[in-house]
């Protein structure tokens, strides 16, 4: 059997879509099983395998136009001349003319909560959202609604989302939880005075009310503590963030191992307000640290069953002040007892599904 994979937007500066597809790739590498693999992507990031095929296409990457291009019209030129028996995009827009059976991973969550948080074309840093959400999400609706393509979300949220918007049928949509392989070195037993937060430097990532705590804490004479976060000072200053405590410590791109290694030590909070899932969750969950998060659906949904979490109202400040002040005040201490009973049972994982679907 042969199986395209697209995933050309996906770079390692991108955060969660690019531990997606190193996910994706890892899970086939290794496989004896017969089945051929052809990896679309826009950079040296994968290594070809005697089962695995590498295909380079930098320019999708570099423009919006040529990627919508590749979808609507030249993609299937590339793609059937393969001749596979299914086309998987992992980066949430079908191609059509395709002869295969398709699927696509719908991870992008934008477009589904303009009601909740509408981004602005008047604030530089919101711009680029504001035109994915209000422009390229309508887009992705529209090809979605008239493509055959079956579609694959993370969440029962989204799946709901779908078909509400007679975007999909239900039949028609599959959830898959992500999953992650932690190895058991890393798991908590008593924590740091220490925060983190494993996230990407986009607006609805919520960095600007991280900071906001942090100095209000420091105000209340609350100072022996450290939040680290994966982002860089310039990034920070992109997001529009200065004066920024000394106890905030921006370790900028780490590798994931360095971030498993982080949460044995360090309570997460998740302060994203916009979600399809939230991959930081689950591996937190699976590390079994202490976690805050935002109270939205699929964050609920990653973490159900956990005992170790405490949710807060999206952006509010003061709240989120109030739990990690009462948590800095109390012990640190983890039972291990209950990650071994909270931990998230495995699901079939992408590549068993497409094989077996």
């Amino acid at each position: 059997m042969k199986i395209v994979v697209n995933d050309v937007v996906a770079t390692p500066a991108d955060g969660g879509a690019y531990s997606i597809l190193q996910d994706f790739y890892h899970s086939v590498e290794n496989k004896n099983d017969g089945n051929e693999w052809y990896f679309i992507v826009s950079g040296p990031f994968l290594a070809s395998k005697p089962n695995i095929h590498i295909i380079k296409k930098p320019e999708l990457k570099t423009s919006k136009i040529k990627r919508l291009s590749f979808e609507l019209f030249t993609g299937r030129r590339l793609i059937n001349k393969i001749n596979p028996d299914i086309y998987f995009s992992l980066q949430n827009t079908p191609t059509f003319g395709i002869k295969a059976k398709q699927f696509v991973y719908l991870h992008q969550p934008l477009n589904f909560v303009l009601s909740q948080h509408k981004f602005r074309f008047t604030v530089a840093h919101e711009r680029r959202l504001a035109i994915y959400q209000r422009v390229f999400g309508r887009v992705i609706n529209a090809m979605l609604k008239k493509s055959p393509a079956q579609v694959i979300v993370q969440t029962q949220w989204l799946k709901k989302e779908l078909v509400q918007r007679k975007i999909k049928v239900s039949q028609n949509i599959t959830v898959i939880t992500p999953d992650v392989e932690i190895p058991a070195i890393y798991r908590v037993d008593q924590l740091d005075r220490a925060f983190c937060y494993p996230a990407s430097p986009i607006a609805y990532k919520n960095h600007k009310m991280i900071v906001e705590v942090v100095r209000r804490l420091v105000e209340a004479g609350i100072t022996d503590f450290k939040f680290y976060l994966t982002i860089s000072e310039k990034e920070l200053m992109d997001l529009g963030i200065n004066n920024v405590p000394s106890q905030v410590i921006c370790l900028g791109r780490i590798e994931r191992n360095r971030v498993y290694s982080l949460l044995t030590k360090s309570a997460l909070v998740f302060a994203s307000s916009i979600e399809t899932f939230g991959l930081p969750l689950l591996e937190a969950r699976t590390i079994g640290t202490k976690i805050f998060s935002t109270n939205i659906p699929p964050a609920k949904e990653a973490l159900d069953g956990y005992r170790n979490v405490v949710f807060f109202k999206p952006n509010d400040v003061d709240q989120l002040q109030q739990l990690m002040s009462q948590w800095l005040a109390g012990s640190q201490k983890i039972s291990v007892d209950t990650v071994k009973k909270t931990n998230p049972s495995r699901n079939r994982n992408l590549a068993e599904f497409l094989i077996g679907g």
